[in-house]
Parts: structure tokens; sequence; C-alpha cells
């Protein structure tokens, strides 16, 4: 999901309050990063990985020179927030795992 004014505004904010860097580590060049989406990755348990199930949402962070790709946690920046029964949803309204099957048994990638 790309990133409303108001979540890169939060972004920015939030990177420039932790001081983070701004050139880019592959290639060095400062200054050209674009926020991307927000993305969600699976989080892995001892019996796999479960496609369906608890994510660890992240900001996408793309220089605009050779395309690196950076990751931020999503949640402490305060673009995603945890609902009480543990699913998370996006301030600018959408919930993870919308659109999902609620029908459909989830499925195990073992590492």
């Amino acid at each position: 999901m790309a990133l409303d004014q108001s979540q890169q505004r939060m972004l920015v904010e939030w990177m420039d309050s932790k001081k983070i860097r701004t050139d880019c580590p592959a290639c060095g060049t400062p200054d050209s990063w674009t926020p991307g989406d927000i993305v969600a990755a699976p989080i892995s348990r001892p019996d796999g990985l479960h496609v369906g199930r608890e994510v660890n949402p992240m900001v996408e962070i793309i220089c605009g020179n050779c395309g690196h790709i950076r990751f931020f946690a999503a949640l402490p920046i305060g673009i995603y927030k945890k609902e009480r029964r543990g699913k998370e949803h996006c301030d600018a309204g959408s919930r993870a795992g919308a659109g999902e099957n609620k029908n459909s048994k989830p499925y195990t990638i073992s590492l």
C-alpha cells in the first residue's frame, strides 16, 4: 500500500527525529530516497512461516539512483498500529489482511 501525504510526513519527521542517514548505503548518493509502500513480511515461528497469520509491517525507502530498498518497522514510526485483538491496521484506514479469504487455511513454509 502506498503511503499517503500524511504518512510520508510522519515518516520524514520520524527519520529526522532519529537522525536516520539519508545517503544510500549501496551507492552513496546523498538525499536521493523516496518513500515506497507499506509491505509485510510473515513472522517465522519454530514450526515455519504461516501465510495469512501475524505479519511484520514495514515501510520501504527506495534510492532514486540505484533502486536499493531499505526497510523500517512501521509500528514504531506510528504508521501502523496494533488493535487489541492483535491484528494490525493502517492509519489510512486499511487493515492488514483485508481481502484475505477467511475460509481458506494458511499454508506453512518451512525454512
